[in-house]
């Protein structure tokens, strides 16, 4: 039950994160959302990555 909790969070997390890139990108230039996106992915693969860990130590 705690890992389903857990990856519903990351779930609703990865949905959050992405709407300022669909909100922002009409205004932006190229150059601007390819950086945005690199930023997100970033985040996101650490965000990833530390919920594992946590998932890995929480059992």
């Amino acid at each position: 039950m705690r890992k389903i909790l857990v990856y519903l969070c990351i779930s609703i997390w990865i949905v959050i994160s992405c709407v300022p890139i669909i909100l922002t990108s009409e205004y932006l230039t190229e150059a601007s959302i390819m950086a945005l996106m690199f930023g997100h992915a970033n985040a996101l693969c650490i965000g990833v990555f530390i919920s594992i860990i946590y998932i890995e130590c929480w059992r």
